[in-house]
């Protein structure tokens, strides 16, 4: 019962995964601000600092979404076929499955024979 329930726990636990990825994989409304010019310089630098900044934020979002992605991808397809492989069935019904010791048998005198002698073939 308890194999039954965890196998099933992995595989819904994998499916949620499988949609987060899915879900992470098509996030694409990212954007980031362009460099402009203003009159004066300092207006200028800020906003190309802003720029430059908010495009290397946008850089690492994907960086992380594709990382974040492929994890889960890999967990839910793991998780899945975790859950699809574990036995269900009672620990009595497995431990009946499993083979059963060798018995101890006594030892069997057996009586030394001679050796054999090779017979010699003259040519």
């Amino acid at each position: 019962m308890a194999q039954k329930f965890r196998s099933i726990i992995l595989i819904v636990v994998g499916i949620i995964a499988l949609g987060l990825s899915i879900k992470c994989f098509s996030i694409d409304d990212l954007d980031y601000a362009t460099k402009s010019m203003y009159g004066g310089d300092a207006y200028t630098g800020i906003q190309n600092a802003a720029a430059a900044t908010s495009k290397n934020v946008k850089e690492l979002a994907s960086i992380v979404q594709f990382g974040f992605g492929s994890i889960l991808l890999v967990m839910g397809l793991g998780l899945i076929g975790l859950g699809l492989t574990t036995p269900t069935g009672s620990s009595k019904a497995n431990s009946e499955k499993l083979p059963k010791p060798i018995e101890q048998r006594p030892a069997v005198e057996v009586t030394p024979e001679a050796p054999a002698q090779e017979e010699k073939v003259e040519e």
